[in-house]
């Protein structure tokens, strides 16, 4: 998987953070013949990933009809529609099982590894790379995008100093949802520059850190339409009611 990056080579495709989105894209790119580079900032792959469901994670839901999962997403079922229908929950679960990793239903069609190991699933999308012959540029910051004459991306210039030239660019770089794994919404800031409009994002799930012990035996468990009280210096911060998931 290691290559020589300081050429001027042109690369079919560049994928830009190494997440599970963006392995899969540059796995099925390779797949297809190009010629692919995935560019991640970390020394590793996949660090949000390792530590998703309580480290065991929960890899998709098992609702085979794309309509009714794509309720669960409420306004945003018609933009999503086009792309669960063309990679569906079934295609997931085939994508996986088929690369000798079993899988196991838990409440509410949740779906995890058979092994409760969240690295089962980094096995099969690094196996998925490797066999594919893409190429992985870690420890490798992207700082800007080089644009061209017409408006496209020509480049990307990582820490290095090297720029990165591809036809392609995949940008794969998530949100801001753990910033300690590498998900601090650079992608965000790069397309903006570019003329992009950018949706503030919202929280949508939030941990409470309890030393309890007692948590620990209860890992995995979700419980659904609970009201959870936060306090600070018994002082009363904020009282929401949802679903709680214990890691």
């Amino acid at each position: 998987m290691k290559q020589d990056l300081k050429t001027n080579k042109i690369w079919d495709v560049a994928v830009i953070g190494g997440g599970p989105s963006g392995m899969m894209a540059a796995g099925r790119a390779a797949e297809l013949g190009a010629s692919v580079v995935l560019i991640e900032k970390n020394e590793g792959l996949g660090e949000k990933l390792l530590i998703t469901g309580g480290g065991r994670c929960n890899l998709t839901n098992n609702e085979l009809d794309v309509r009714k999962f794509l309720k669960k997403y409420k306004e945003n079922d018609k933009f999503l529609f086009s792309a669960f229908s063309q990679f569906s929950v079934k295609d997931t679960l085939n994508f996986f099982n088929s690369r000798g990793m079993d899988t196991k239903v838990e409440a509410e069609g949740r779906v995890f590894p058979k092994s409760d190991s969240a690295r089962s699933v980094w096995n099969v999308l690094i196996e998925y790379l490797k066999k594919n012959k893409a190429v992985i540029k870690s420890n490798s910051p992207v700082l800007e995008f080089i644009p061209s004459e017409d408006g496209t991306i020509s480049g990307v210039k990582i820490k290095s100093g090297e720029i990165i030239k591809a036809k392609v660019f995949i940008l794969a770089t998530g949100g801001i949802s753990r910033p300690e794994t590498g998900s601090t919404g650079d992608g965000f800031h790069w397309l903006a520059k570019l003329g992009h409009k950018v949706i503030p994002t919202n929280l949508a799930l939030v941990p409470v850190s309890i030393k309890d012990k007692w948590i620990k035996k209860i890992q995995g468990i979700s419980l659904t339409n609970i009201k959870l009280t936060t306090f600070q210096n018994n002082q009363k911060q904020e009282s929401v009611k949802g679903k709680i998931l214990f890691t």
